[in-house]
């Protein structure tokens, strides 16, 4: 349940996301299993484009191999295949956001047995979210640019960071968007909480060097351990 999750999210310091086929268009199940086995620790299964069962075979498949899996909540039955779910930003789209018919993050919240993970694009988005109860945000992007959303930048990121654990916040503050390993591993170092990863593990590699790439980014978690 999510006393249990809660208890080793404090610990989480990368977080992975699948792409959806809109990226790749292949059976990802086996670099899951190698990631797994490799000791990635979290992933967020986003996927919305699954038949219900299939998106459940895949939730069903991570869990055996990798700690906590989440799913992304753009799915209609996000809710019924986990107890843990990742929201896309409630606060920067047009419309109804994708999330599994509720129409407030406090309900969203409610209705959360487990973890809730919510995207944010600007600082103030992300203390939003930690008011309403998330237990996690992803705030992108830090580096590359976006179409919608302007560059938060490593002091930007930084800072928000420092004011979540200046009010002794429980909500965790993952950075994520354009960087390389050798970027977010200098994010952690200056006291960030941890980086979430999508297009740089998955786009355009196939899953050998998906892997040498994940593993890279496991290198950055280790060298962060050792200044510490």
């Amino acid at each position: 349940g999510r006393c249990l999750a809660m208890a080793a999210l404090p610990r989480l310091r990368l977080l992975l996301s699948t792409p959806g086929n809109h990226i790749v268009k292949r059976d990802i199940r086996p670099l899951i299993k190698k990631m797994g086995e490799s000791g990635l620790e979290a992933i967020v299964i986003r996927e919305p484009h699954l038949p219900s069962e299939e998106l459940k075979g895949l939730f069903d498949f991570a869990r055996l191999h990798i700690p906590l899996v989440i799913c992304h909540s753009k799915h209609a039955d996000a809710f019924r295949i986990s107890e843990h779910v990742h929201a896309p930003s409630p606060f920067s789209q047009g419309g109804a956001p994708g999330w599994a018919g509720f129409e407030k993050l406090a309900e969203l919240r409610e209705n959360c047995r487990g973890i809730l993970g919510v995207s944010c694009h600007t600082p103030s988005e992300a203390a939003k979210a930690a008011t309403a109860g998330a237990d996690y945000v992803t705030l992108a992007p830090i580096w590359n640019t976006h179409k919608s959303y302007p560059i938060i930048g490593f002091d930007g990121y930084l800072e928000t960071c420092k004011t979540f654990q200046t009010k002794d916040s429980k909500c965790l503050c993952l950075a994520q968007g354009g960087g390389t390993p050798s970027q977010f591993s200098g994010l952690l170092i200056a006291g960030g909480d941890g980086i979430a990863v999508m297009g740089d593990i998955f786009t355009d590699r196939d899953d050998e060097e998906a892997l040498l790439r994940f593993t890279e980014y496991q290198q950055c978690l280790d060298l962060e351990s050792k200044k510490n």
